[in-house]
């Protein structure tokens, strides 16, 4: 039973950031956080809900964890601004052009598509605005399903991986190029961080 109740139990999450800097930050100040929590209750029915933890940055996006009444987690993805534009409402429109904006719903209407035609696990999505013009955030924003795990980075990279975790997570990969190569449009290395992941998770 307790071998059980052990595995049972949700991963501690330990994301560091691996780009947490001056640029991220300024991203971090200019988004209305309060606005953002107010669209995700809308979309979740009304449920109460919080921010869980700080942001953390990768090389293009921040994240951040909102935690629903009963444990569910959802996380929010916003791309991080240029440093020269983020204090000038008018440069970071220019910023988000239509080729950007393009990208971010192509990349939403991928994963959605892939969820229903694969096992790949793809976070489901529960809501976007790609758009600056009249979103009460102020950047574009993706809300999603949270999977619970670490990213290999945070736990201290590839060597602290033994000979039998490297192996899964090889297989994994390659499980989730081969799945991927049947929607022949899609480049398949896209889902490389899903799949590391959802393995540490496991």
């Amino acid at each position: 039973m307790q071998s059980s109740s052990r595995m049972t139990q949700p991963p501690i999450f330990r994301w560091q950031g691996q780009h947490n800097d001056e640029r991220s930050m300024l991203t971090f100040q200019y988004i209305d956080w309060a606005a953002l929590l107010k669209e995700a209750r809308l979309l979740n029915g009304g449920r109460p809900c919080d921010y869980d933890g700080p942001y953390h940055a990768g090389g293009r996006h921040i994240v951040r964890r909102l935690e629903f009444n009963g444990g569910e987690l959802w996380i929010v993805r916003i791309p991080i601004i240029p440093a020269s534009s983020t204090s000038d409402d008018t440069e970071i429109r220019k910023w988000w052009t239509a080729e950007r904006r393009f990208t971010m719903e192509s990349e939403i209407a991928t994963m959605k598509h892939l969820a229903n035609v694969t096992h790949i696990p793809i976070p489901k999505i529960f809501g976007h605005m790609t758009s600056i013009d009249g979103n009460p955030v102020k950047l574009p924003y993706m809300l999603m399903e949270c999977i619970r795990g670490n990213m290999l980075f945070d736990l201290g990279g590839p060597g602290i991986l033994t000979t039998e975790q490297k192996c899964r997570i090889r297989k994994s990969i390659a499980s989730i190029q081969v799945c991927a190569k049947s929607c022949h449009y899609f480049p398949p290395t896209h889902f490389f961080w899903c799949s590391v992941k959802w393995q540490l998770s496991r």
